[in-house]
Order: structure tokens, then sequence, then C-alpha cells
């Protein structure tokens, strides 16, 4: 019968590793910027024109994804305006 020796030191580097990636997953995100929002929404309707003849259902979810980030991109936009 072979035993594996696993060494203790590096059993609790990895499991630093693991516990600070972890960590950095849960921690809050920045809010995203009116700009970050017209990004992905220009990105999920670049990737809708490409499924449009493929999947019809798909690129309309895109195109809704897309309006629905526009929308919330210019409301983010007023409120930034409205700030004195």
């Amino acid at each position: 019968m072979n035993l594996v020796h696993i060494d203790p030191l590096a059993t609790w580097f990895l499991m630093g590793q693991a516990l600070r990636k972890l960590k950095q997953r849960l921690a809050p995100k920045a809010p995203k910027t009116a700009d970050d929002l017209a990004r992905e929404a220009a990105e999920a309707r670049a990737m809708a024109y490409q499924y449009l003849t493929s999947d019809p259902g798909f690129a309309g979810d895109l195109f809704a994804a897309a309006n629905r980030h526009e929308l919330t991109a210019a409301k983010l936009a007023e409120k930034a305006q409205a700030r004195p």
C-alpha cells in the first residue's frame, strides 16, 4: 500500500488562495455606470444580429436585454445630471 504525503503548509497555502478567491467573488461589486450599460447594450445588440436568422427567439431576447440596458443607462445619466 502506497501512502501519499500531503504537506500541511502547502494545504494551508492552497486553502488561503481558495478563500481569497471566494471572498473576491462574494464581495459587492461597484455599481455599473451609464457608459458600462451602454457598452453592454451595444454588445448584446451586435450578438442579436448574429443570431437573427439562426435563432430569432434568442435574438429577440438579446434585443430586449439591450433595450433594458439602454433604459437603465438613460436613468443613470439623468440621476447623474440631477446631482448638484
